[in-house]
């Protein structure tokens, strides 16, 4: 907990002194989100580029046969 207070001292001594709270508010939050994506982005399944293209030529051809592939 002590050192989500610290980044969040941080990220505030970084922003200009003419901010308001709204925008406070908004740099805490973006800033939450990244971190929360970064924790969880090993638990996501990524994709190579082969296995995306394979993917789409996979859809292409259900979808000219008349199948909804999604």
């Amino acid at each position: 907990m002590a050192l989500i207070k610290e980044q969040a001292i941080s990220l505030i001594q970084s922003l200009s002194s003419e901010i308001d709270f709204e925008d406070i508010h908004y740099h805490l939050y973006v800033q939450e989100k990244i971190m929360n994506s970064l924790k969880n982005s090993d638990k996501i399944k990524h994709y190579s580029e082969k296995e995306v293209k394979d993917k789409v030529q996979e859809w292409v051809k259900l979808k000219s046969s008349g199948i909804n592939p999604l």
